[in-house]
């Protein structure tokens, strides 16, 4: 599988443009049985703020943010991560469209650029699965690199969050609406000749479900 669309374009006609890229790159290439995989590497570092990851077949996650689409005629059609040469906008016509590409490992942006990686851990609500999930992520100027999902989350931010979706989804999906109703009733009561009593709020619904959900995912 072709890993550069510069490859191929070497063995054919070069437009002036093309030379221009291949020579500036070539200047830091060392010939040898490497010399691909070298060229790659030079690609980025000629590039780092061109550095993409293909998000589904062609369409492409760029990195400090934004999207574009590969050409069809590219040969870097296996590869996750890329850098994209040559890019043009098309403002009147949809995402910007990669006429050059080339892949990356994604190994190489901690190897060359590790001031440009950062690390995020957060707690995710996993529609799906219905439950709370810890997800750590590297990131190269905002674009995912690597995540990994299933770290046991922090107990208390996991209810907090685990409280938070349940009054997104509706409380009485888990109390019987005419008791929380009445309970309502009484505490608005009982607040409003007890200063020391406080109203049954949202803040004071899910400090609750919180505090009820303490452990659970």
């Amino acid at each position: 599988v072709a890993a550069s669309d510069l490859f191929v374009l070497m063995e054919g006609e070069w437009q002036p443009q093309t030379r221009q890229i291949y020579d500036r790159l070539r200047r830091g290439v060392r010939r040898g049985k490497h010399q691909d995989q070298a060229l790659r590497m030079a690609v980025l570092a000629a590039f780092p703020d061109r550095v993409a990851r293909r998000r589904n077949g062609r369409e492409l996650l760029l990195a400090g943010g934004g999207s574009a689409v590969l050409e069809e005629s590219s040969v870097v059609e296996a590869h996750e991560f890329l850098v994209a040469i040559d890019v043009e906008e098309r403002r009147e016509r949809g995402l910007p469209l990669v006429r050059l590409a080339s892949a990356i490992e994604p190994e190489w942006l901690l190897d060359f650029f590790p001031g440009r990686v950062t690390e995020r851990n957060a707690l995710e609500w996993n529609r799906a699965a219905q439950r709370v999930e810890a997800v750590s992520a590297m990131l190269f100027d905002g674009l995912v690199i690597a995540e990994s999902r299933g770290a046991r989350p922090d107990p208390l931010e996991a209810a907090k969050l685990l409280a938070a979706k349940a009054v997104e989804a509706g409380v009485e999906r888990f109390v019987d609406p005419d008791e929380l109703n009445a309970f309502a009733e009484r505490v608005q009561f009982a607040s409003s000749i007890d200063d020391g009593i406080p109203a049954l709020d949202q803040a004071a619904i899910e400090a609750g479900l919180a505090e009820l959900a303490a452990g659970a995912r």
